[in-house]
């Protein structure tokens, strides 16, 4: 599809100037300027990104990552690996 372009899922948003979703691996490429926006961060770039469906990974060229603050406080309530002694 093209002439812009926005999907909503769940709580996902995504946007490209174009998109091609392949149903046999469930990856829903955006082309051109692109942004994902997932309870845990805002995904942006000028090239595109990659949404796999199934298991809500984002892959691509990022602009920026922007991380939103609840995803944050849940990486700060994880344990810390201890060094070997």
């Amino acid at each position: 599809a093209g002439g812009g372009v926005r999907l909503k899922r769940s709580e996902l948003t995504a946007r490209g100037d174009k998109a091609v979703y392949t149903r046999a691996d469930q990856l829903l490429k955006l082309l051109g300027q692109s942004v994902i926006d997932s309870p845990e961060a805002i995904y942006t770039s000028s090239q595109g990104l990659t949404w796999h469906i199934a298991t809500e990974k984002v892959v691509g060229s990022y602009d920026s990552i922007r991380f939103k603050p609840a995803a944050l406080k849940r990486a700060e309530e994880l344990p810390t690996l201890q060094p070997n002694e």
